[in-house]
Formats: structure tokens, sequence, C-alpha cells
């Protein structure tokens, strides 16, 4: 075996990231594409405190919305079958989604 198994997929992606990372910080630093507004401690914090918080949220709100009761087969699915709404009004709401 290479060494490249599922237990090494965390490893490598953080990795990975690593590594793109410090080459964009490097290109950051070497030339800047603009003049600076606020520090870069201070966007970089930003940027990796949203970064985390948008794991966390995902992480923590995805497996919830994957876990709903099920539906009886009369009603159907979706949320225009499960509340009663005339179609004059769901179907433009249905139609915006797309």
């Amino acid at each position: 075996m290479n060494g490249l198994d599922a237990n090494s997929e965390p490893a490598l992606r953080l990795g990975v990231f690593a590594l793109v990372l410090s080459i964009l910080f490097l290109m950051e630093v070497a030339s800047p594409r603009r003049k600076l507004i606020y520090s870069k401690s201070k966007r970089w914090r930003t940027n990796f405190s949203l970064s985390i918080t948008n794991t966390l949220i995902v992480s923590v709100f995805l497996p919830i919305a994957g876990v709903r009761r099920p539906l009886p087969p009369k009603q159907g699915w979706g949320f225009f079958n499960t509340v009663n709404v005339s179609p004059g009004i769901s179907v433009p709401f249905f139609l915006r989604g797309f």
C-alpha cells in the first residue's frame, strides 16, 4: 500500500490547505494589489474567525437539517405540500426558487 488511505485524508487536506494558505500569504506580502485600508492582522483574524464560524455552523446545522419526520405519502413532499397555501401564492414562490 502507498500510505494514502481513508485515515490520512484529513491530514492531507490540512496539509494542502496550509500550503495554499502560505503561498497566498507570501504573494500578498510580496506584491499587494491595493493600498491597505485595514491592517493585515485584523483582516486575517476576521477571515479566520469567519471560516471557523462557518465551519461550526455547517457542522452543527447540516446534520440537523437532514433529519425530519417523514411525511405521509398522501400529503406529498416539499414545503408547499405541508402548509395550506393557495396555488396563486405557492407557484410564484416555487418558481422564484429556480
